[in-house]
């Protein structure tokens, strides 16, 4: 068995590997200020902020809902309401409207 004894040039530590960042970072307040979401005339959500409207909405649910929980209709009105303040802080949106969003 021959062994080499070569040196790795390496002037520099081994850089970290790319992954994905996590999911449930905190958006609640978004840095260019509150976005707008519409509905249209049959109460649908429109406009260009609602995926993200969607996806904050996921991880406002995944920081505040026990994974438990089996149903949606299970979830206490109070942690419904807490994830409504968070869409509330972070989107302009009507509030006539959160029973639809959060049904």
């Amino acid at each position: 068995i021959e062994h080499h004894n070569e040196e790795c040039p390496s002037s520099s530590p081994p850089q970290p590997r790319n992954t994905k960042g996590s999911t449930l970072r905190d958006r609640s307040m978004p840095k260019t200020g509150k976005k707008t979401v519409s509905f249209d005339a049959h109460g649908q959500l429109i406009g260009p902020n609602v995926a993200q409207l969607m996806t904050d909405l996921g991880t406002y649910v995944r920081q505040n809902v026990d994974i438990n929980i089996d149903s949606w209709w299970h979830v206490p009105k109070e942690t419904k309401e807490v994830i409504w303040g968070l869409v509330e802080n972070a989107y302009v949106i009507d509030v006539n409207h959160w029973k639809k969003i959060l049904s």
